[in-house]
């Protein structure tokens, strides 16, 4: 986990510090230890953490609004599966696809790119 972002989340818990700032003010909350290594002062790069990256961008409150939607879209999906439904198969899948994709973004960034974005916001 990148110091980086708790630092910010910690600074900006409730409204973040803005859509897309992490990238530019992230060397700015580096840990004093990586400061010491010239190579690394001002180092800039995205968090290999989507969920961590997202609440540093838009805050906790945004993180949570964004988990439930992801909630919800789950709760649909399990929803179509109990009552079998001819989609049954075409949503199982969607779900596991989902749920690959979900797990990606605890060490990946995908949903920075807008044809990831198109891609993920279509399965919801």
């Amino acid at each position: 986990m990148c110091s980086s972002d708790l630092g910010i989340i910690e600074e900006f818990p409730v409204t973040g510090a803005g859509i897309g700032t992490f990238y530019r003010i992230s060397p700015l909350y580096q840990d004093q230890e990586i400061k010491r290594w010239k190579k690394w002062v001002g180092w800039r790069e995205n968090t290999h953490n989507y969920y961590l990256q997202f609440g540093a961008d838009l805050g906790m409150p945004a993180l949570l609004i964004f988990l439930g939607v992801i909630l919800y879209t789950y709760r649909a999906g399990f929803e179509i599966l109990r009552h079998k439904m001819e989609s049954r198969y075409i949503t199982k899948g969607l779900l596991y696809g989902l749920s690959a994709y979900l797990i990606t973004m605890l060490t990946s960034h995908p949903l920075l790119l807008s044809n990831q974005q198109f891609l993920f916001w279509f399965v919801i």
